[in-house]
């Protein structure tokens, strides 16, 4: 008896340490995205899908860090997201940002990686033509598609600014 319950202690610990273990493991991608609109939404879930179905660990602030719904977001509440955020980030080992949309905390994540020598993953599907300077300069790979984003998933070096982009 003394045997078993000896066991079952040592299997707890064990399992306890692997849970901590992997808490700190470095993911692969930092998800650096919105997620109000639908468009958001669609282009988060493909994007996390396709980097998933590749074997890849993914740090997904709305569900490791959370939102900060449930009740008013409060200045202290912010704080503790963007550190949790932070923290996320610098745990990875390069940060992928969708900049399809106009969220300013993605510039953010983009900033603190950049700050942290961290590489950058620019996504952008918009329709739009223009590339800022300092985005495509400080970006690893740039993917237009999510054909673009399979080929870089598969291994390939995928630098697209799409055709006929005008830099401001």
């Amino acid at each position: 008896m003394l045997t078993i319950l000896i066991l079952a202690v040592v299997s707890s610990i064990c399992l306890f340490l692997n849970r901590e273990e992997e808490r700190y493991m470095k993911k692969d991608y930092y998800i650096a995205s919105g997620w109000w609109q639908e468009a958001e939404i669609k282009n988060y879930e493909t994007i996390t899908k396709i980097l998933k179905d590749k074997g890849f660990t993914l740090f997904e602030p709305k569900y490791d860090v959370g939102t900060g719904s449930g009740g008013p977001l409060t200045l202290e509440k912010a704080r503790e997201i963007f550190k949790g955020d932070i923290d996320g980030i610098t745990q990875c080992k390069a940060l992928f940002a969708d900049i399809s949309f106009s969220d300013k905390g993605v510039l953010v994540e983009i900033g603190v990686a950049l700050a942290n020598n961290i590489p950058v993953i620019l996504f952008d599907n918009s329709p739009r033509k223009v590339m800022n300077v300092m985005l495509a300069g400080s970006a690893k790979n740039c993917l237009r598609t999510f054909d673009d984003v399979i080929a870089f998933a598969n291994g390939e070096d995928v630098f697209n600014l799409g055709e006929d982009v005008e830099f401001q």
